[in-house]
């Protein structure tokens, strides 16, 4: 569980960092780019100033860098054409532009190079006059710069990454260490605990044996005194199940065919569900298969329905469903009643939360489901609760299915 907290936090600070970083470099792509396009603009606006030819420009119009990367066209009417004496594009590149610009309202376009041009419709004999500006150049290095922030923007990822994690870690590893030290305070004390209420009922079974010496006053104290040391007992066995469940790793995983197991569970609760007048339906996909522990799973079946027999009113419903979606089991179990109030639900894998202590019952100590959290997380599963007050409530967990 804590892995998964501290997997889940650096990755949290990190896509936060990730998501800020990629806006920066958006902004600088849209900023770029624009001002490219603002400069080419620029350029053709000069250019359409001058007139035809470059000998009518003045020596500060332009750089003689960016005269080279100038063209001036003229198209007549006849066809034929004429280009300025500074032009650099061969006869063939010339003439697509003519066609590309005589039938395109666009002002920008690529042809082989990165060719920007103004079609300047004229009267007389010069039927159109083409002011042409190569931008290879500008658009090589908006690419270069857009690559060189990538990059840039890669590396502080690693680094900020990095820092992320070993800071997270630090952070983070006294709460490990306070965690670690509380399980193995609750899973001690629960072993010390198992002695002394082994000695008590041994003891209440003796006396148990000479109880018709005692007065009807002292037997219902003796009865008292075994359900209370009963309860202890069963709170003691859970508490030791969720040690022992949060302390396993992959051990002792095989192959199990969930749908036999949770056929054999509706079967074994439906006299349970036929005592309290609750109609209990099951909808199972056959041969549905998963790699967990068959005691955890089979646990895990019995304390999502039994928690549903707990909260479903005489002739309420409950329905078990176990289906596959993307490669994900999923075990539904849906009863009838009062619902559970939205606020509620986060607390209801806490231990001993008990979100209606109206329908609690005699032995029941609020970690059916801290245990069936405990039990979909060792198994590599997930567990979640949706719910409708005054409706339903619906418990799901997810495992991922075995081929």
């Amino acid at each position: 569980m804590f892995r998964k907290l501290l997997r889940r936090t650096a990755v949290y600070q990190i896509a936060v960092i990730g998501a800020v970083l990629l806006a920066v470099f958006a902004f600088s792509c849209v900023y770029n780019y624009e001002r490219m396009t603002a400069n080419v603009d620029k350029k053709l606006s000069q250019l359409e100033k001058i007139g035809a030819y470059f000998e009518e420009a003045s020596d500060t119009d332009f750089e003689r860098d960016e005269v080279r990367n100038m063209l001036v066209i003229r198209v007549y009417s006849d066809g034929k054409y004429k280009v300025s004496d500074l032009g650099f594009y061969d006869e063939e590149t010339v003439i697509k532009i003519i066609t590309l610009a005589t039938e395109s309202k666009d002002k920008v376009n690529v042809n082989g190079n990165y060719v920007a041009y103004s079609a300047v419709k004229n009267g007389g004999d010069v039927f159109y006059t083409l002011y042409v500006y190569d931008y290879t150049g500008d658009y090589n290095g908006f690419l270069v710069n857009l690559l060189t922030i990538l990059l840039t923007g890669i590396a502080v990822m690693v680094v900020v990454a990095f820092f992320i994690t070993r800071f997270t870690i630090r952070n983070l590893a006294p709460i490990e260490e306070a965690l670690i030290k509380q399980k193995e305070l609750v899973a001690n004390a629960s072993h010390e605990l198992k002695t002394p209420l082994t000695i008590i009922n041994t003891n209440l079974e003796i006396l148990n044996l000479s109880s018709d010496e005692f007065s009807d006053e002292q037997k219902k104290w003796l009865a008292g005194i075994g359900t209370q040391v009963n309860r202890m007992s069963a709170m003691i066995n859970e508490m030791l199940l969720l040690a022992r469940l949060e302390a396993m790793r992959e051990k002792d995983f095989i192959k199990l065919n969930l749908s036999e197991i949770a056929e054999s569970v509706v079967l074994e609760t439906e006299a349970l569900a036929y005592e309290k007048r609750i109609e209990m339906t099951s909808d199972i996909a056959p041969n549905i298969h998963i790699t967990a522990r068959h005691a955890d799973i089979e646990k895990l079946a019995y304390i999502l329905i039994e928690n549903a027999l707990k909260y479903t009113e005489p002739e309420g419903k409950i329905k078990v469903t176990l289906t596959t979606e993307k490669h994900k089991a999923i075990l539904k179990v849906r009863n009838t009643g009062e619902g559970i109030p939205r606020e509620m639900m986060p607390k209801l894998f806490d231990r001993f939360y008990r979100c209606d202590e109206a329908h609690t019952e005699s032995g029941s100590f609020g970690l059916g489901l801290s245990i069936a959290k405990a039990i979909t997380d060792a198994n590599n599963g997930t567990i979640g609760v949706d719910s409708k007050e005054g409706s339903y409530t619906e418990f799901l967990a997810v495992f991922k299915e075995t081929n």
